[in-house]
Protein backbone atom coordinates (compact mmCIF):
# COMPACT_ATOMS: atom_id res chain seq x y z
CA UNK A 1 0.00 0.00 0.00
CA UNK A 2 1.05 3.44 -0.46
CA UNK A 3 0.71 6.85 0.86
CA UNK A 4 -0.91 9.63 -1.01
CA UNK A 5 -1.28 13.14 0.17
CA UNK A 6 -4.28 15.63 -1.47
CA UNK A 7 -4.16 19.16 -2.12
CA UNK A 8 -7.32 21.04 -2.67
CA UNK A 9 -11.28 20.41 -1.05
CA UNK A 10 -13.56 21.68 -3.76
CA UNK A 11 -15.83 19.46 -5.59
CA UNK A 12 -13.10 17.71 -8.25
CA UNK A 13 -11.79 16.24 -4.68
CA UNK A 14 -14.92 15.46 -2.77
CA UNK A 15 -17.13 14.25 -5.89
CA UNK A 16 -14.67 12.33 -8.07
CA UNK A 17 -10.67 12.38 -5.80
CA UNK A 18 -11.61 11.33 -2.22
CA UNK A 19 -14.19 8.42 -3.66
CA UNK A 20 -11.81 7.09 -6.16
CA UNK A 21 -8.81 6.86 -3.48
CA UNK A 22 -11.22 5.01 -0.88
CA UNK A 23 -12.05 2.70 -3.25
CA UNK A 24 -8.75 1.22 -3.53
CA UNK A 25 -7.83 0.64 0.03
CA UNK A 26 -5.73 -2.08 -1.00
CA UNK A 27 -3.30 0.31 -2.99
CA UNK A 28 -3.61 3.58 -1.52
CA UNK A 29 -3.79 5.38 1.90
CA UNK A 30 -4.67 8.62 2.42
CA UNK A 31 -2.25 10.14 4.45
CA UNK A 32 -3.28 13.93 4.49
CA UNK A 33 -5.96 16.09 2.97
CA UNK A 34 -4.86 20.04 2.75
CA UNK A 35 -6.14 23.00 1.75
CA UNK A 36 -5.84 26.60 1.78
CA UNK A 37 -7.99 26.64 5.08
CA UNK A 38 -8.71 23.78 7.49
CA UNK A 39 -11.92 22.14 7.31
CA UNK A 40 -13.58 18.98 7.58
CA UNK A 41 -15.07 17.04 4.34
CA UNK A 42 -17.97 14.05 4.87
CA UNK A 43 -18.00 11.17 1.83
CA UNK A 44 -19.68 8.30 2.75
CA UNK A 45 -20.97 9.20 6.24
CA UNK A 46 -17.49 9.75 7.48
CA UNK A 47 -14.93 12.73 8.09
CA UNK A 48 -11.92 13.76 6.54
CA UNK A 49 -10.35 16.74 8.49
CA UNK A 50 -8.59 18.86 5.93
CA UNK A 51 -4.92 20.38 7.13
CA UNK A 52 -3.49 23.90 6.47
CA UNK A 53 -1.60 23.69 3.46
CA UNK A 54 1.47 25.24 5.86
CA UNK A 55 1.13 21.87 7.79
CA UNK A 56 2.47 20.05 4.42
CA UNK A 57 6.22 20.04 5.76
CA UNK A 58 9.32 17.74 4.43
CA UNK A 59 8.27 14.79 6.60
CA UNK A 60 4.77 14.51 5.72
CA UNK A 61 5.76 14.96 1.83
CA UNK A 62 8.77 12.31 1.97
CA UNK A 63 6.24 9.72 3.64
CA UNK A 64 4.01 10.31 0.42
CA UNK A 65 4.24 7.72 -3.26
CA UNK A 66 2.08 10.52 -4.67
CA UNK A 67 0.79 13.94 -4.29
CA UNK A 68 -2.66 14.76 -6.14
CA UNK A 69 -3.05 18.51 -7.07
CA UNK A 70 -6.17 20.03 -7.51
CA UNK A 71 -6.38 23.63 -6.58
CA UNK A 72 -8.27 26.85 -8.21
CA UNK A 73 -6.64 27.49 -11.54
CA UNK A 74 -5.11 30.49 -10.28
CA UNK A 75 -3.22 28.75 -7.60
CA UNK A 76 -1.64 26.36 -9.25
CA UNK A 77 1.26 28.04 -9.57
CA UNK A 78 1.47 29.75 -5.94
CA UNK A 79 1.30 26.50 -4.86
CA UNK A 80 3.37 24.40 -7.06
CA UNK A 81 5.77 27.57 -5.69
CA UNK A 82 5.49 26.38 -1.77
CA UNK A 83 5.99 22.60 -3.10
CA UNK A 84 9.05 23.66 -4.69
CA UNK A 85 10.79 25.00 -1.19
CA UNK A 86 10.57 20.59 -0.63
CA UNK A 87 12.69 18.19 -1.79
CA UNK A 88 9.80 16.13 -4.70
CA UNK A 89 12.70 13.87 -6.05
CA UNK A 90 11.17 10.82 -4.44
CA UNK A 91 7.28 11.37 -4.81
CA UNK A 92 5.06 11.60 -7.91
CA UNK A 93 2.69 14.71 -8.76
CA UNK A 94 -0.65 13.82 -10.09
CA UNK A 95 -2.19 17.31 -11.13
CA UNK A 96 -5.66 18.55 -12.46
CA UNK A 97 -6.63 19.34 -15.85
CA UNK A 98 -5.94 21.79 -17.54
CA UNK A 99 -2.10 21.92 -15.67
CA UNK A 100 -2.04 25.79 -15.76
CA UNK A 101 -3.88 28.43 -17.32
CA UNK A 102 -2.37 29.48 -20.46
CA UNK A 103 -0.39 32.46 -19.15
CA UNK A 104 1.04 30.82 -16.51
CA UNK A 105 2.74 28.35 -18.98
CA UNK A 106 5.68 30.40 -18.26
CA UNK A 107 5.54 28.83 -14.73
CA UNK A 108 6.48 25.19 -16.22
CA UNK A 109 9.97 24.93 -14.13
CA UNK A 110 7.57 24.58 -10.93
CA UNK A 111 6.88 21.37 -12.26
CA UNK A 112 10.72 20.16 -12.72
CA UNK A 113 11.47 18.19 -9.27
CA UNK A 114 9.22 15.52 -8.99
CA UNK A 115 10.00 11.26 -9.20
CA UNK A 116 7.21 11.58 -12.20
CA UNK A 117 4.30 14.25 -13.18
CA UNK A 118 1.20 12.86 -14.25
CA UNK A 119 -2.04 14.62 -15.12
CA UNK A 120 -5.98 13.07 -14.24
CA UNK A 121 -7.03 13.42 -17.75
CA UNK A 122 -9.94 10.99 -17.21
CA UNK A 123 -11.21 11.12 -20.50
CA UNK A 124 -8.24 9.05 -21.95
CA UNK A 125 -9.45 6.45 -19.57
CA UNK A 126 -13.11 6.25 -19.89
CA UNK A 127 -14.35 2.65 -19.47
CA UNK A 128 -16.19 2.62 -22.99
CA UNK A 129 -13.09 3.52 -24.68
CA UNK A 130 -11.73 0.10 -24.70
CA UNK A 131 -14.44 -2.28 -26.42
CA UNK A 132 -15.10 0.86 -29.29
CA UNK A 133 -10.87 0.68 -29.69
CA UNK A 134 -11.31 -3.50 -29.75
CA UNK A 135 -14.19 -3.03 -31.92
CA UNK A 136 -12.31 -0.58 -34.21
CA UNK A 137 -9.48 -3.21 -34.21
CA UNK A 138 -11.05 -5.76 -35.24
CA UNK A 139 -12.42 -3.88 -38.54
CA UNK A 140 -15.96 -3.95 -37.80
CA UNK A 141 -16.10 -0.46 -39.68
CA UNK A 142 -12.70 -0.31 -41.58
CA UNK A 143 -10.36 2.03 -40.79
CA UNK A 144 -11.06 5.16 -38.97
CA UNK A 145 -11.96 8.32 -40.94
CA UNK A 146 -14.05 10.58 -38.91
CA UNK A 147 -15.46 11.48 -35.08
CA UNK A 148 -18.38 13.19 -34.32
CA UNK A 149 -19.40 14.38 -30.80
CA UNK A 150 -22.14 15.92 -30.77
CA UNK A 151 -22.44 17.97 -27.18
CA UNK A 152 -20.74 15.19 -25.73
CA UNK A 153 -17.28 16.42 -25.34
CA UNK A 154 -15.59 19.59 -24.00
CA UNK A 155 -12.59 22.02 -24.75
CA UNK A 156 -9.10 20.35 -23.95
CA UNK A 157 -11.09 17.36 -22.20
CA UNK A 158 -12.28 16.86 -26.31
CA UNK A 159 -8.79 17.33 -27.75
CA UNK A 160 -7.61 14.38 -25.25
CA UNK A 161 -10.88 12.06 -26.50
CA UNK A 162 -10.04 12.85 -30.11
CA UNK A 163 -6.27 11.94 -29.65
CA UNK A 164 -7.53 8.53 -27.59
CA UNK A 165 -9.54 7.39 -29.49
CA UNK A 166 -7.94 8.15 -33.32
CA UNK A 167 -4.23 7.60 -31.47
CA UNK A 168 -3.16 10.53 -33.26
CA UNK A 169 -1.85 13.86 -33.11
CA UNK A 170 -3.37 17.09 -33.22
CA UNK A 171 -2.05 18.73 -36.87
CA UNK A 172 -4.99 21.92 -37.23
CA UNK A 173 -8.06 22.80 -35.94
CA UNK A 174 -10.71 26.10 -36.09
CA UNK A 175 -14.13 26.99 -34.47
CA UNK A 176 -16.65 29.19 -36.04
CA UNK A 177 -19.70 30.26 -34.00
CA UNK A 178 -23.53 29.26 -35.10
CA UNK A 179 -27.04 29.96 -34.33
CA UNK A 180 -27.66 30.74 -31.17
CA UNK A 181 -25.46 29.21 -28.26
CA UNK A 182 -24.21 26.56 -30.65
CA UNK A 183 -20.43 26.09 -32.04
CA UNK A 184 -18.70 24.29 -34.16
CA UNK A 185 -15.04 22.65 -34.01
CA UNK A 186 -12.79 21.12 -36.56
CA UNK A 187 -10.04 18.93 -35.92
CA UNK A 188 -7.54 17.15 -38.21
CA UNK A 189 -5.71 14.46 -37.13
CA UNK A 190 -2.76 12.64 -38.32
CA UNK A 191 -3.44 10.27 -40.87
CA UNK A 192 -6.12 11.77 -42.45
CA UNK A 193 -8.34 11.79 -39.34
CA UNK A 194 -10.85 13.65 -38.73
CA UNK A 195 -13.12 15.13 -35.25
CA UNK A 196 -16.00 17.51 -35.61
CA UNK A 197 -17.33 18.95 -31.96
CA UNK A 198 -20.70 20.39 -31.77
CA UNK A 199 -21.26 22.86 -28.92
CA UNK A 200 -21.77 23.43 -26.11
CA UNK A 201 -21.87 20.65 -24.29
CA UNK A 202 -24.91 18.79 -22.90
CA UNK A 203 -23.81 15.28 -21.76
CA UNK A 204 -27.57 14.14 -21.12
CA UNK A 205 -28.34 14.41 -24.72
CA UNK A 206 -24.78 13.78 -26.26
CA UNK A 207 -23.84 11.53 -28.84
CA UNK A 208 -21.01 10.32 -30.50
CA UNK A 209 -20.54 8.89 -33.91
CA UNK A 210 -17.26 6.89 -35.38
CA UNK A 211 -16.99 7.05 -38.97
CA UNK A 212 -14.89 4.05 -41.04
CA UNK A 213 -13.86 3.13 -44.31
CA UNK A 214 -16.44 0.42 -44.16
CA UNK A 215 -19.17 1.20 -41.44
CA UNK A 216 -20.18 3.63 -38.76
CA UNK A 217 -20.36 2.70 -35.17
CA UNK A 218 -22.54 5.02 -32.78
CA UNK A 219 -24.18 5.09 -29.32
CA UNK A 220 -27.42 7.23 -31.21
CA UNK A 221 -29.94 4.17 -30.46
CA UNK A 222 -31.65 5.82 -33.39
CA UNK A 223 -29.17 4.58 -35.64
CA UNK A 224 -29.53 3.67 -39.76
CA UNK A 225 -29.86 0.22 -40.38
CA UNK A 226 -26.16 -1.66 -40.27
CA UNK A 227 -24.87 0.62 -37.74
CA UNK A 228 -23.12 -0.94 -35.02
CA UNK A 229 -24.32 0.47 -31.69
CA UNK A 230 -22.09 1.45 -28.62
CA UNK A 231 -24.01 0.76 -24.95
CA UNK A 232 -24.03 0.66 -21.53
CA UNK A 233 -25.22 -3.39 -19.91
CA UNK A 234 -27.25 -2.45 -16.77
CA UNK A 235 -28.69 -4.69 -13.97
CA UNK A 236 -32.24 -2.85 -12.68
CA UNK A 237 -30.65 0.70 -12.96
CA UNK A 238 -26.50 -0.09 -12.45
CA UNK A 239 -24.27 -0.70 -15.00
CA UNK A 240 -22.28 -3.52 -15.12
CA UNK A 241 -20.30 -3.39 -18.65
CA UNK A 242 -19.60 -1.42 -21.92
CA UNK A 243 -20.11 -3.01 -25.11
CA UNK A 244 -19.49 -2.00 -28.90
CA UNK A 245 -20.83 -4.74 -31.10
CA UNK A 246 -19.04 -8.02 -29.64
CA UNK A 247 -16.28 -6.20 -27.45
CA UNK A 248 -17.09 -5.75 -23.90
CA UNK A 249 -15.64 -4.41 -20.62
CA UNK A 250 -16.96 -5.06 -17.62
CA UNK A 251 -17.09 -3.08 -14.62
CA UNK A 252 -15.53 -4.45 -11.22
CA UNK A 253 -17.41 -3.97 -8.03
CA UNK A 254 -14.82 -1.27 -6.89
CA UNK A 255 -16.11 0.39 -10.35
CA UNK A 256 -19.14 -0.28 -10.31
CA UNK A 257 -19.66 1.42 -7.03
CA UNK A 258 -18.08 4.68 -8.24
CA UNK A 259 -20.16 4.86 -11.61
CA UNK A 260 -23.93 6.29 -10.58
CA UNK A 261 -26.39 6.65 -12.42
CA UNK A 262 -26.74 8.41 -15.90
CA UNK A 263 -27.73 12.39 -15.98
CA UNK A 264 -30.59 11.88 -18.23
CA UNK A 265 -30.01 10.00 -21.51
CA UNK A 266 -29.23 6.85 -23.07
CA UNK A 267 -26.05 7.33 -24.35
CA UNK A 268 -22.43 6.56 -23.45
CA UNK A 269 -21.97 10.67 -22.19
CA UNK A 270 -25.35 10.31 -20.24
CA UNK A 271 -22.47 8.24 -18.10
CA UNK A 272 -20.00 10.92 -18.41
CA UNK A 273 -19.44 11.72 -14.18
CA UNK A 274 -19.71 8.54 -12.83
CA UNK A 275 -17.51 7.25 -16.26
CA UNK A 276 -14.53 10.35 -15.10
CA UNK A 277 -14.75 8.55 -12.08
CA UNK A 278 -14.00 4.75 -13.22
CA UNK A 279 -11.39 6.68 -15.47
CA UNK A 280 -9.61 8.48 -12.13
CA UNK A 281 -9.83 5.30 -10.42
CA UNK A 282 -7.69 3.46 -13.62
CA UNK A 283 -4.99 6.33 -13.22
CA UNK A 284 -4.46 5.28 -9.13
CA UNK A 285 -4.31 1.49 -10.04
CA UNK A 286 -1.58 2.16 -12.88
CA UNK A 287 0.26 4.68 -11.05
CA UNK A 288 0.50 1.92 -8.14
CA UNK A 289 1.27 -0.59 -10.51
CA UNK A 290 4.01 1.87 -11.86
CA UNK A 291 2.67 2.50 -15.37
CA UNK A 292 1.88 6.23 -14.64
CA UNK A 293 -1.60 8.19 -15.97
CA UNK A 294 -1.71 10.57 -18.61
CA UNK A 295 1.61 11.92 -19.94
CA UNK A 296 2.30 16.19 -18.97
CA UNK A 297 3.12 16.79 -22.49
CA UNK A 298 0.11 16.01 -23.79
CA UNK A 299 -2.26 17.41 -21.38
CA UNK A 300 0.02 20.51 -22.37
CA UNK A 301 -0.68 20.19 -25.87
CA UNK A 302 -4.62 19.87 -25.37
CA UNK A 303 -4.70 23.18 -23.20
CA UNK A 304 -2.87 24.68 -25.86
CA UNK A 305 -4.94 23.58 -28.89
CA UNK A 306 -7.96 24.56 -26.57
CA UNK A 307 -7.04 28.11 -26.35
CA UNK A 308 -6.28 28.98 -29.91
CA UNK A 309 -9.39 27.51 -30.84
CA UNK A 310 -11.31 29.39 -28.34
CA UNK A 311 -9.16 32.90 -28.36
CA UNK A 312 -8.06 32.84 -32.13
CA UNK A 313 -10.27 30.55 -33.96
CA UNK A 314 -8.03 28.53 -35.11
CA UNK A 315 -4.81 25.67 -34.63
CA UNK A 316 -1.96 24.88 -36.41
CA UNK A 317 0.80 22.94 -35.26
CA UNK A 318 4.37 23.89 -35.42
CA UNK A 319 7.13 24.28 -32.98
CA UNK A 320 5.72 27.68 -31.93
CA UNK A 321 2.44 26.42 -30.95
CA UNK A 322 3.23 23.45 -28.46
CA UNK A 323 4.89 22.65 -25.48
CA UNK A 324 8.09 20.07 -26.93
CA UNK A 325 10.04 22.41 -28.49
CA UNK A 326 12.47 25.13 -27.22
CA UNK A 327 11.00 27.79 -29.81
CA UNK A 328 7.84 27.09 -28.10
CA UNK A 329 8.80 27.39 -24.93
CA UNK A 330 10.73 30.58 -25.09
CA UNK A 331 7.47 32.54 -26.58
CA UNK A 332 5.34 30.62 -23.64
CA UNK A 333 7.96 32.27 -21.41
CA UNK A 334 7.12 35.65 -23.05
CA UNK A 335 3.55 35.81 -23.41
CA UNK A 336 3.66 35.12 -19.21
CA UNK A 337 5.42 37.98 -19.12
CA UNK A 338 3.33 39.99 -21.21
CA UNK A 339 0.20 39.14 -19.51
CA UNK A 340 1.52 39.70 -15.91
CA UNK A 341 1.00 35.81 -15.62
Amino acid sequence: MKNALLIGSGKRVLETALPCFLAAPERWRLAGLFSRTPKDLEHGGQRFPVESLEALDQRRLSEAELVYLCVAKKAVPSVLARLSRLDRSRTDLLIETPVLLFKHLGHLSLLKGWRQVWVSEDNATLPWIEPIETAIRAGLIGELRQLVFIQSAFAYHGVALAKRLSGRRVLRGSRRRLAGEYAQRELRLAGGVGATFLEPRDYGVGRTVWIGSRGVLTDARGRATGQILATVERRGEQAIAFRAGDARRELDAAEQSLIGPPQGGDSLSAWMDGGKRVGFLTFLRRIAAGQGAYPLAEALDDAIVDYHLDKLGSYLSNPFTHVRSAPGRALLKLITKASGG
